[in-house]
């Protein structure tokens, strides 16, 4: 076998993402008179591959550290499946999702298309599965792999974006390290290390089966539109009010635990909380570049819940706390850290303790898709944002949410009866309480939420 040519050397986390066997799955589900043409679709995805570098990129990983090389030939052709029944596009995402890449093949690349339709030829229903590594895009790449597929197809003269790699986030974040930043990172590590180093999962689980499922959910266009506008009111964003659903419904997980009694509280729920940096760095990108691969993360301050917790008063302490975190370029600083603490032994070792866990959960806010929803006769109904990092790996469950006319989320759990139990559970409750908390007043607590579960 001949040594691929080097391109460059992988970052730390692209590195983590390779060893994790993490990819992306962009799930999207049109609503179209007509299905997909295999020679225009297949002349598109050539194009949109040339379009975009990462895309012609593979991994050598013979020896550490990893690089990437240019494949010798940059094409891939659509892989088509006729559906069966209606949810048999859940089996073959959760199939897919736990398909690895090929690596150290240099006439392969790195992203795959699957296009799934409906037997019955009547059906408007079809859907684009656009599978990648991680190590070269993110969540919201997705989407803009997708605008520059559909645009091909359609042949549409607009200028696309490009996705562009960074070898390493902290090139913009610390451009110049600065004694306040190293302060700044040294307190975030210690912090970290207190914390990791003594963690115990609060989500129950069964022990890892290293297999990923999904359960999916989506709201109405209607839950969307008023969730908006109630938080216009409250001025607390989208984003603010999930995270205190999740709160909510795991503080209700584990209530027989830690609310006992009507004085007792729940706290010490640790979780990551990517964060997109596309405009966050203290040199700001140019507005049009998307970047591959560029999140943050971060965690919240003590946020404490007790049965007398009013949502829409902790929905401002948390929007609050991220405000402040994002301002203060905590995100920037946590992403450091957790780099630098990554070799930790005691953490490791706890981490093999917790059955390869190191966090509850990992919590994404993709957003909404950022381009238009309509190609010709080709309507977007639907994005799902699947994958991006395994469990256990990076928690004991991975959610991920997007909009396009409506809230559409995503939760990854391990397989196993019991754990599609658990995350059902509080996935049910976390995305219902969502959908309908607009319509609850000031004064609503957590123990009228414990109340209508009764």
């Amino acid at each position: 076998m001949t040594t691929p040519q080097y391109y460059r050397t992988l970052a730390w986390l692209e590195s983590f993402l390779v060893d994790i066997d993490a990819v992306v799955i962009g799930v999207c589900e049109f609503e179209s008179v007509q299905r997909f043409d295999k020679e225009r679709l297949e002349s598109a995805l050539q194009q949109c591959i040339n379009h975009h570098p990462n895309l012609r990129l593979n991994i050598a990983t013979f020896t550490k550290p990893y690089y990437f090389f240019q494949t010798k030939q940059s094409c891939s052709t659509p892989t088509y499946i006729e559906l069966e029944s209606k949810d048999e596009w859940q089996r073959i995402v959760d199939d897919e999702l736990n398909t690895p890449f090929e690596f150290n093949n240099e006439a392969k690349g790195l992203l795959k298309l699957f296009v799934l339709y409906d037997k019955d030829p009547t059906s408007r229903r079809q859907y684009l599965l656009l599978k990648y590594h991680h190590s070269i895009a993110d969540g919201t790449s997705g989407m803009i792999l997708l605008n520059t597929l559909l645009s091909c197809y359609f042949n549409r003269d607009q200028k696309l974006s490009t996705l562009s790699s960074l070898s390493d986030s902290e090139t913009l974040a610390f451009p110049q390290v600065t004694n306040e930043d190293e302060k700044k990172t040294e307190d975030m590590i210690q912090t970290i290390l207190a914390y990791k180093r003594q963690w115990k999962p609060m989500i129950p689980y069964e022990p890892a089966t290293g297999r990923n499922l999904t359960i999916y959910h989506h709201g109405t266009p209607e839950n969307m539109a008023q969730l908006l506008n109630r938080c216009r009111q409250e001025k607390v964003t989208i984003g603010s009010v999930l995270l205190t659903s999740i709160y909510f419904a795991i503080a209700e997980l584990v209530k027989d635990t830690w609310l006992h009694d009507a004085s007792s509280y729940f706290s010490n729920f640790k979780f990551d909380l990517d964060v997109n940096l596309r405009h966050r760095y203290p040199s700001p990108l140019d507005r049009h570049e998307h970047i591959g691969l560029h999140i943050g993360m971060m965690t919240l301050n003590e946020i404490v819940i007790s049965r007398e917790t009013k949502f829409w008063s902790l929905c401002r302490v948390i929007f609050n706390d991220l405000q402040r975190n994002l301002s203060e370029g905590r995100h920037l600083t946590y992403l450091r850290a957790n780099r630098l603490t990554s070799t930790d032994e005691q953490i490791d070792e706890q981490t093999k303790r917790n059955d390869g866990r190191i966090n509850d959960l990992n919590f994404s806010n993709i957003g909404p898709y950022v381009f238009q929803r309509e190609y010709e006769d080709l309507k977007l109904k639907h994005y799902y944002c699947v994958g991006s990092n395994p469990c256990p790996s990076v928690g004991t469950n991975v959610i991920l949410v997007c909009s396009v006319e409506s809230l559409d989320y995503v939760l990854l759990h391990e397989a196993g009866e019991k754990n599609r139990l658990i995350a059902k559970s509080w996935f049910d409750r976390m995305v219902g309480l969502t959908d309908r908390v607009w319509r609850q007043t000031e004064s609503w607590t957590f123990d009228h939420f414990l109340k209508e579960s009764t």
